[in-house]
């Protein structure tokens, strides 16, 4: 069973993220940066596959190394995680065990999380539902990279760091995994210890974070996204009270809501 973390990252000088990491065995890593090749910066190798490019976004990075990787098994894997020494069994175990799991969620060990709190999912393993994908960060994921593509599954590049909105990114991918009837798992392992300090996208609660999450309830909830976005006003509104009033967090993400409302009706147009 090929297991593979399929790594975003920026800005790399050289290769050493893999050791970084404690990646113990085989990874693609796609490092956007200034440059297409550079000495020591475009390697391909049996087991490490590590492709520069200057391309911007989260989810096009994602998207490059699902394309790219000859793993069965693929994890998704930012810059500021270590694996656990164990990573690879624990996975191999899991799969094993749950033979039907087209995805299987683990979890992590926060570091310097800060007000946001990260913790299991459930206390116990057990198949997941639709609207579990709005608990899972994307470095729980890992997936059967036939059951992705088979069914035309990608990440979402209007979402993620580096994108127009730039949170999100995995919540629709699951959502589309659920939409095309991909058995989700989780199991309460942690896979790795995350490092929050220096964290790529979160830059407080500003008027762009809340267009993000209004752009991010159309496109997951469609027609039932102002109940999202009332709903979030409300149950996060002692993790924003201090920069703004519900009344405007709404206005924000209503706003964000219509811009990704709009640019969709305008790519639907030109393609038909």
């Amino acid at each position: 069973m090929r297991i593979e973390p399929l790594v975003a990252t920026m800005y790399q000088k050289d290769t050493d993220i893999r050791l970084k990491m404690n990646i113990d065995g085989p990874c693609t890593i796609i490092n956007q940066t200034d440059f297409n090749k550079y000495p020591n910066l475009q390697v391909e190798e049996s087991d490490f596959l590590f492709i520069s490019n200057q391309e911007r976004g989260l989810s096009k990075s994602r998207n490059a190394a699902l394309k790219a990787t000859n793993a069965e098994i693929c994890l998704v894997a930012d810059d500021d995680l270590v694996y656990n020494d164990n990573y690879l069994t624990i996975i191999e175990e899991a799969y094993k065990k749950y033979p039907k799991a087209d995805l299987i969620i683990f979890d992590f060990i926060p570091k310097n999380q800060g007000a946001r709190t990260y913790g299991s999912l459930y206390n116990a393993p057990k198949k997941l539902k639709r609207l579990d994908a709005l608990k899972v960060g994307s470095v729980r994921i890992t997936f059967k990279k036939r059951s992705i593509l088979d069914n035309k599954i990608y990440f979402n590049e209007n979402f993620g760091v580096g994108a127009r909105f730039h949170s999100g990114e995995e919540h629709l991918f699951l959502k589309k995994c659920f939409e095309n009837n991909l058995q989700v798992y989780y199991v309460p392992t942690p896979l790795s210890t995350v490092n929050f300090q220096n964290s790529g996208w979160f830059e407080g609660f500003d008027e762009k974070y809340f267009i993000s999450k209004g752009a991010f309830a159309y496109a997951f909830f469609k027609s039932k996204y102002l109940m999202f976005i009332f709903y979030f006003a409300i149950t996060k509104r002692n993790l924003y009270k201090e920069d703004y009033s519900i009344f405007e967090a709404i206005k924000f993400m209503k706003k964000g809501a219509e811009i990704y409302r709009k640019s969709n009706e305008k790519t639907y147009s030109k393609e038909t």
